[in-house]
């Protein structure tokens, strides 16, 4: 029975213009390349009477083209890749289609492509939140602190000599005048250190030149009311420097362990020990040279 204008909706005659004109359209480009496409399929789909029984099955191993999915398609420019849509005015409106991009298939992305990505394929956001790092390692406890002895051999010029004494009273004229041998420690430090070292040595060597000694005034590690290295006692680049090392050592052990890292005692005692040093090289010098 044929399809008649008169048993079709006014829709599905506008359906079927519209599927005229892109078949018409599809066999210019070349696409129309299996059979059961176009108006004639259309008008056949349409003018079938609506049945409930039950469509019989096709036989295998037949010769006609099986359905496959658009996704699992290698070609992209069947005609079913173009989707009509109605025009308000009558006309026809062609979308292409999307490209179906497959989970863990980045290449869509990286070609600026605008497919959906699937959950999985979906890059992640540099916003999201991380799993916090581990947290660093406990770092070994500190080892008892070692007195650190200068560049210089302590052993082989402590304790002075007379001769070598005479040498160092040569260069420090008031040295056995309290603080008179400052003004040269100070000169001596001023080009080799920072101006703050500086002032924290000479702070320090001026309680020792004093005779005032040196306690270890903090809050929560200080020594106990009483305590000082060298209280009453002048402390002077003619003097055994190594020895005293030793002592402020021992007073570290018995009254706390000094948590500025030398600066209360040991730092200051190798920078008078390196001036001293100094002025026995420049003697030797000064004696040889004459």
């Amino acid at each position: 029975m044929g399809v008649t204008g008169d048993s079709l909706s006014e829709y599905e005659r506008a359906r079927l213009k519209r599927m005229e004109r892109n078949e018409a359209m599809l066999k210019e480009l070349g696409l129309l390349s299996f059979k059961g496409c176009g108006v004639s399929r259309a008008r056949a789909r349409a003018s079938a009477p609506s049945s409930s029984a039950r469509r019989p099955t096709r036989p295998r191993g037949g010769s006609e083209r099986r359905r496959r999915s658009r996704r699992l398609s290698s070609s992209s420019s069947s005609p079913d890749d173009f989707v009509m849509l109605g025009g308000s005015g009558g006309g026809d409106c062609y979308v292409e289609p999307q490209p179906v991009v497959l989970a863990g298939d980045d290449s869509a992305a990286q070609r600026g492509g605008r497919g959906h990505l699937s959950r999985r394929a979906r890059p992640r956001s540099s916003s999201r939140r991380r799993s916090p790092s581990p947290p660093p390692p406990i770092p070994p406890r500190a080892k008892k602190r070692k007195v650190a002895a200068p560049a210089v051999g302590m052993a082989d010029c402590s304790p002075l000599t007379a001769e070598q004494k005479k040498i160092v009273r040569s260069y420090l004229p008031r040295v056995n005048v309290k603080g008179g041998y400052l003004d040269e420690l100070e000169d001596y430090l001023t080009p080799l250190i920072s101006q703050d070292n500086c002032r924290n040595v000479l702070r320090q060597i001026s309680k020792l030149a004093h005779g005032e000694g040196i306690r270890y005034e903090s809050a929560r590690y200080g020594w106990p009311e009483g305590c000082y290295f060298k209280k009453d006692v002048i402390v002077t680049p003619l003097d055994d420097i190594v020895h005293l090392l030793r002592e402020a050592k021992d007073c570290e052990d018995r009254w706390g362990r000094d948590h500025g890292n030398g600066w209360l005692v040991n730092h200051p005692l190798n920078k008078m020990y390196e001036f001293q040093q100094h002025l026995l090289s420049c003697g030797l010098k000064k004696k040889k040279a004459t």
